[in-house]
């Protein structure tokens, strides 16, 4: 016995081998393997047959009739039967994302990868709002935000379950100063920045500039001057900072920096402060 898989209306073309010289061929199927389930199928009486419109799994044999000679009778005999299935539907696709928590820095890219893909499966890959995003490859890469999922389709067009869902986050490492409030009387400059850092382990704090010695001098400065240091971490949010004012016939810039560890420095936007001391 042998068993043919073939799509659901698909066709199967079956032969006999051995020597078939002086015979009488009958081509029989069946819904199952009991030997009294099989039928002829009228006009099945060549070597060859094409079974056709296959709905089922059917099964298939020959039976052979060596006619009467002489004082001989007739003598018949049937063939091992073959076995023509409808292939299955492809099973839901085992994924894999890299980096495992989906959390990107924008600018970078995930990876989605089908494990162990099977040969002749076509695999696409879905976001949930957006709909069919890739096919035709087992390893997707992504760069933006998401929840994605896979799904196989096999030769016969039959479309797997989905896999399950990877969400994908994208994000920035930076910082926005949100204020620099001045405070005459204790001579502080009170600093307020939001700080992001995608879980990666970053320095952060506020660097200020004195801007120069005229009163009131708006000049924004081109170079790095001091820090107020808020240490290492990978926690953003909303952050404060303070700074005395040594000059009050200075104005002074202060910004936001971020500095992921192994990484390159990242300002936020300026704020610029000027006591605008009137000379006596």
């Amino acid at each position: 016995t042998s068993t043919t898989p073939i799509c659901s209306g698909g066709s199967a073309s079956l032969k006999l081998t051995d020597n078939t010289a002086n015979t009488n061929i009958q081509w029989q199927k069946s819904a199952t393997t009991s030997s009294n389930d099989f039928t002829d199928i009228t006009g099945a009486t060549s070597a060859t047959y094409t079974a056709s419109d296959i709905t089922a799994t059917t099964y298939f044999r020959a039976k052979v009739t060596i006619p009467a000679s002489g004082t001989c009778n007739a003598v018949t005999g049937y063939s091992d039967y073959v076995t023509v299935s409808l292939k299955s539907a492809p099973t839901k696709p085992d994924i894999t994302l890299n980096p495992a928590d989906g959390n990107i820095i924008s600018g970078n890219s995930a990876t989605l990868s089908v494990n162990s893909p099977v040969n002749g499966y076509t695999y696409t890959l879905y976001e949930t709002t957006r709909g069919e995003i890739e096919s035709g490859v087992t390893s997707f890469t992504i760069s933006d935000a998401g929840n994605y999922y896979v799904k196989a389709t096999n030769d016969c067009e039959q479309e797997s379950p989905a896999s399950e869902e990877k969400e994908i986050t994208v994000c920035t490492i930076g910082s926005t100063l949100n204020s620099a409030e001045y405070d005459a009387a204790t001579q502080k400059v009170s600093l307020e920045g939001t700080f992001e850092f995608c879980g990666k382990e970053s320095f952060h704090g506020f660097q200020w500039k004195k801007v120069g010695s005229k009163w009131c001098d708006e000049n924004v400065p081109t170079d790095n001057s001091d820090y107020v240091t808020l240490g290492k971490t990978t926690e953003g949010g909303t952050k404060s900072g303070e700074y005395t004012i040594e000059d009050q016939n200075s104005a002074y810039v202060f910004r936001t920096y971020v500095v992921p560890v192994g990484g390159a420095w990242i300002y936020g936007n300026e704020i610029t402060v000027t006591p605008c001391i009137t000379v006596a």
